[in-house]
């Protein structure tokens, strides 16, 4: 049973991706989510300059991307990008075809949200909760967990992996409502 729910929804993922307009905006997705993140936490750095140097600090910090953040962060910055564009284009397709939103749809923006919480590098912590909560109590709470936050990122995994299925087998379910069969 479940083998048949995953080949369904490799069937809408198929579906939905060989349409080029689905692809274009899946790819700046991923970049913009990508980009804005990484220039996201370093907002503060990029402040002090001119629009052109900032430009140019902007491209070193994107070249280098290895020297500010650590493996696991970029695994999940990526991870987290190119799941939410695959998500997000899903949904959008979906939400085309059916046009009524229904409730299954929620949980990608959920996936979507927790698992940018924990972007972040290990020394400053994660750039979202620190301006809800407030540097030192994000700070403490992310150094008492036992991945530095990183847990936000993987949870924020699942529940993309969660809504991309949810919404790959609503893809497939025929148009009509399953009381009114």
């Amino acid at each position: 049973m479940k083998n048949q729910s995953i080949i369904l929804v490799g069937r809408s993922f198929r579906e939905v991706f060989r349409k080029p307009a689905y692809v274009v905006l899946f790819f700046f997705i991923a970049l913009g989510f990508f980009l804005g993140v990484l220039l996201l936490t370093r907002h503060a750095l990029l402040r002090i300059f001119d629009w052109p140097a900032r430009i140019e600090v902007a491209w070193t910090l994107i070249i280098n991307l290895h020297t500010t953040f650590t493996s696991s962060s970029i695994f999940l910055l990526i991870s987290l990008a190119v799941l939410s564009a695959i998500n997000i284009s899903m949904m959008v397709f979906y939400m085309r075809r059916r046009i009524i939103l229904q409730k299954r749809a929620g949980v990608g923006l959920v996936g979507i949200i927790i698992g940018f919480l924990g972007v972040g590098c290990a020394s400053c912590g994660s750039l979202i909760l620190s301006s809800i909560f407030g540097l030192s109590v994000t700070a403490s709470f992310i150094g008492i967990l036992p991945f530095k936050g990183l847990e936000f990122g993987i949870l924020g995994i699942f529940f993309l992996l969660l809504s991309i299925y949810l919404v790959g087998k609503k893809i497939q379910d025929p148009l009509f409502c399953k009381i009114s069969r």
